[in-house]
């Protein structure tokens, strides 16, 4: 299983190691990236080593998602990968001829791999805010619908707000009916029932964010 944390970190990194740090001009190679993109001449060491750094990227984050991750630390995977095949086209005409026909199989496979995390991430990013988030936000409120109304019923006073006990059912019964309708949706994507919100980085987010936010 990826750790996605690391992974983001990963990309940064990945993506400041590609870049070159010779200023040497060179034209790019015919017909592989846009012209001017390739800054340095190119370098046999750098294209190993990028072509390394970027099939063990594309190889951890090709294992299942966590759902306790926070997204927004892996959304600019898929780009950084983009970024590091260009950087390595610009270094292919060092590669001996069967290394370079490697370099540009896994080129053509990890661009296609980032097309597909894109959308990946894109839908869940939709299940977490249509379904995930709104189930965490409904759980929450029927737990703390039921925390006052135990509340109310146990005032040491011995006068009981009538009132506020009805409003208290009301809102658990409204509660209630949002998650009989989210949880069946949760359960058909995550293919089993909401744990604790915890286990949800989108919850652990949300639940974060000050009052009214």
């Amino acid at each position: 299983m990826r750790t996605w944390t690391a992974l983001g970190a990963f990309a940064v990194v990945l993506s400041s190691v590609i870049a070159r740090a010779d200023e040497t001009p060179a034209p790019a190679p015919s017909g592989s990236v846009a012209p001017g993109a390739c800054t340095a001449a190119p370098d046999r060491k750098h294209a190993g080593k990028a072509l390394a750094n970027l099939q063990a990227l594309v190889k951890a984050a090709s294992a299942p998602l966590p759902p306790k991750e926070d997204l927004s630390t892996v959304l600019t995977i898929p780009a950084a990968v983009r970024e590091g095949v260009a950087m390595l086209r610009c270094d292919e005409p060092a590669m001996p001829e069967k290394a370079q026909k490697v370099a540009r199989d896994f080129e053509a496979g990890s661009l296609q791999w980032a097309d597909s995390e894109d959308r990946l991430l894109d839908g869940e990013q939709k299940i977490r805010e249509s379904i995930v988030v709104p189930l965490c936000e409904a759980t929450w409120g029927r737990d703390n619908a039921k925390a006052d109304l135990a509340h109310e019923k146990a005032n040491p006073s011995g006068v009981v707000d009538l009132v506020r006990l009805h409003a208290d059912g009301e809102a658990i019964q409204y509660w209630q009916s949002q998650i009989d309708a989210l949880a069946p949706q949760y359960a058909a994507y995550r293919h089993h029932a909401l744990t604790s919100w915890q286990a949800e980085g989108a919850c652990v987010v949300d639940a974060s964010k000050p009052d009214g936010s």
